[in-house]
């Protein structure tokens, strides 16, 4: 189970302060954390994906000359979640030290 404090930080990680569940309510945000073994820079890689899903069928449109691109969200939605997606991972490593004696044999150049 995610603490509060895992959940506020991915609210915002994903650009979703106020946790009015506008987007995600908690139980969900909740299956990301733990999906992803609590690196919230994964969630939330995943999540700004879910909301790229979300816009991809925005548009691009000509009014009286001047250009309302709502098809930038989807960009910006993607850029975000490889931004988080190559910050995650880094915190899941495990440190595995080997009692293997190697000897003192002097490499040969």
């Amino acid at each position: 189970m995610a603490t509060a404090e895992q959940l506020t930080k991915l609210r915002l990680f994903i650009d979703d302060p106020s946790g009015n569940t506008q987007f995600l309510d908690d139980s969900v945000l909740n299956v990301f954390i733990e999906d992803n073994e609590g690196d919230l820079s994964l969630a939330a890689s995943q999540l700004w994906k879910i909301k790229a899903a979300r816009v991809s069928e925005w548009y691009t449109t000509n009014l009286d000359g001047s250009f309302l691109s709502r098809d930038q969200v989807f960009t910006h939605c993607m850029q975000m979640s490889q931004q988080f997606a190559a910050a995650g991972g880094m915190s899941n490593i495990q440190l595995v030290t080997s009692s293997v004696d190697f000897g003192t044999r002097t490499p040969e150049y």
